[in-house]
């Protein structure tokens, strides 16, 4: 007959061995991260020396980049955030990002829905993300983009009805959510000659944008906690049984490309170079190459653009009046076409300075060592310096990344932003719904703004 009791009795004891045994692994291991790793006379706050802590809570404040420049004044130019990694606020930072190395495993939950759609933002290796960049090059290039220059045209045309008819309403408007409406569709004219239709039934057509937020924030998260993410939705077990939530943008790439390819007279925009690509190198260019292609552009292309206008409008409202009036004025003096044209803007130098620090890396941006004394502070004037000031500046200007590594989507933003600038301030008066409030922001891989509530009104004369 079993003795029950001494049964149960070594279990429990098992169970208490096999807890006080894991709190004491989890403490050597804490401990060794702590005081014992390469990098521990790196100062930094507690909870960035164990583990991933100190960036996953951040992320749940929304408020990292605040607390990294917070602690970049406190401790200097290295300060330490996890158990394997130095935050770096230095000038000569800069040229780490224009060498061919590796990139952090940080970057391998970009590839969506699987790792099997690897593209080059989740790509970590420069010689296999130099053959990548080499087959989308012609996708993304100035030339090719500014083919598509007038039906961008039509889609910014169609935004301004839009602005009338709020600036009839005398209502303010949700300035930034319909900025996002604009950019995904001149994104989807961009890509695939067809927009998406936000402008046109006036709301964020089958939750995109607000998928493209949910999507961003589980990322954030996802590059800390990558076992997780292993199991949760980088499973390609959920992915065969379809449920997977993140595959929203994914889903959007597939049904638009196979709309796209049912094209008889496509324009040459984006998506042809990508099949003429496909079909000239199709083992080194793959289907799935080509599938996530359009799903990262699609992912980074219309929600980061949106942000820019955003925070391009606010900061300019925002600040002292001074800069908006030498804006218009500098515009309003120019011979400019109904929508400003990508040459003509290129053409205004105030516009080019007010433009150029509307999104950057919060760190290094915010460097005085590298951007003056004033760098913290909404001045495009800072880059009507003298010439060998603003060269000097230059180098450390990296909006779209640098080197091998740069954003491949830089001239589709730079056409964008100064087309829908240059044409907006021209026509219209805005103005912030409630000047004295300060906007709302979550701070997650990409700055997420909200509420940002403005009255507009065409001008006239």
């Amino acid at each position: 007959m079993v003795d029950v009791s001494a049964v149960s009795t070594t279990v429990g004891s098992s169970l208490i061995f096999i807890f006080y045994a894991s709190v004491l692994a989890l403490l050597s291991v804490f401990i060794r991260q702590r005081y014992f790793s390469p990098i521990s006379s790196v100062p930094g706050p507690s909870l960035g020396t164990v583990g991933t802590f100190f960036q996953v809570w951040e992320i749940c404040r929304g408020r990292i980049n605040h607390t990294l420049s917070q602690l970049h004044r406190e401790h200097g130019s290295f300060v330490r955030i996890s158990y394997n990694e130095v935050s770096v606020c230095h000038p000569d930072a800069i040229q780490i990002l224009a060498a061919p190395i590796w990139k952090a495993p940080f970057y391998k939950p970009f590839a969506i829905p699987t790792s099997s759609y690897n593209n080059l933002m989740s790509e970590r290796d420069p010689k296999r993300y130099g053959r990548m960049r080499t087959n989308v090059a012609s996708a993304f290039a100035l030339t090719n983009i500014i083919k598509s220059e007038s039906v961008l045209d039509e889609v910014i045309t169609l935004f301004e009805r839009r602005l009338d008819e709020f600036s009839q309403r005398r209502k303010p408007l949700e300035f930034g959510k319909w900025l996002h409406f604009l950019t995904y569709d001149l994104l989807g004219e961009i890509m695939f000659s067809n927009r998406f239709g936000f402008l046109d039934e006036g709301r964020d057509v089958g939750g995109s944008i607000g998928n493209n937020f949910y999507q961003s924030l589980y990322l954030s998260y996802a590059f800390y906690i990558q076992w997780l993410h292993a199991i949760l939705l980088g499973n390609p077990i959920l992915r065969w049984i379809e449920f997977q939530p993140n595959t929203h943008t994914f889903n959007t790439a597939t049904k638009s490309i196979k709309k796209r390819m049912a094209d008889t007279m496509p324009r040459m925009d984006m998506m042809e170079q990508f099949l003429v690509q496909h079909e000239k190198k199709p083992d080194n260019f793959t289907a799935i190459n080509l599938t996530a292609s359009v799903t990262m552009t699609l992912g980074a292309g219309g929600g980061t653009m949106g942000a820019v206008l955003d925070a391009f409008f606010y900061f300019l409202l925002k600040a002292n009046p001074y800069h908006l009036q030498r804006l218009r004025e500098e515009i309003d003096n120019a011979q400019l076409s109904t929508v400003v044209s990508f040459a003509e803007a290129q053409q205004l130098p105030y516009l080019q300075c007010v433009t150029i620090l509307s999104v950057n890396p919060w760190l290094i941006h915010r460097n005085s060592d590298c951007f003056g004394q004033d760098a913290d502070t909404y001045n495009p004037d800072r880059w009507l310096a003298d010439k060998p000031a603003v060269q000097r500046m230059e180098k450390y200007l990296i909006s779209f990344g640098l080197g091998y590594n740069s954003c491949p989507g830089r001239s589709v933003a730079n056409i964008e932003l100064s087309k829908i600038t240059a044409t907006l301030i021209r026509d219209f008066d805005f103005r912030l719904a409630d000047p004295d409030a300060e906007w709302k922001y979550h701070q997650l891989f990409v700055t997420s703004q909200y509420e940002s509530s403005v009255f507009v009104e065409r001008r006239t004369g």
